[in-house]
């Protein structure tokens, strides 16, 4: 008896140890990788975000499998062109955050982002206040600059 207890304890063990090799799941949105330029312009600070329009293209392939010649269609994506948006970074409606997940000042934003730089943009949706879950803030670089901006404000008409 005390030997199928030790073995339960030691599969418990090991069970619980490969359950910790794996990072939590994420459980927030997805960020959207674009480029942004900021600027300060009539004493605000106005951040141009850049995001590829991608078309879905409809591929038909085939493959040899075991022997036998499968056909299947594979999607892959064409650019099409570029959504520029031009926001003023007020620090409530576009917020920007560092990976380490404290907020980055607006009027620091024009330094951080002189050039066209390569940033993640997490869009709310409609009564929701998300910042980028840390499944992906560990995937990003230490520089990153991380936003958060309302859907509609970003796809305002």
């Amino acid at each position: 008896m005390a030997r199928w207890f030790m073995v339960l304890m030691f599969l418990g063990n090991v069970l619980t140890v490969a359950a910790q090799d794996k990072p939590e799941p994420p459980t927030g949105q997805q960020p959207e990788i674009m480029l942004a330029r900021a600027v300060e312009k009539d004493g605000s600070v106005v951040v141009s975000f850049s995001s590829p329009i991608l078309q879905p293209k409809r591929q038909e392939i085939e493959a040899d499998v075991d022997g036998k010649k499968i056909a299947f269609t594979r999607i892959t994506y064409e650019f099409v062109k570029w959504n520029e948006v031009d926001l003023s970074a007020d620090g409530v409606t576009v917020r920007a955050f560092g990976v380490d997940g404290k907020e980055v000042a607006s009027r620091l934003l024009p330094e951080r982002l002189k050039k066209t730089t390569r940033v993640a943009v997490v869009l709310n949706g409609p009564g929701t206040e998300a910042k980028l879950d840390s499944y992906y803030l560990k995937s990003l670089r230490e520089d990153t600059v991380v936003f958060t901006i309302p859907l509609t404000t970003f796809y305002a008409p």
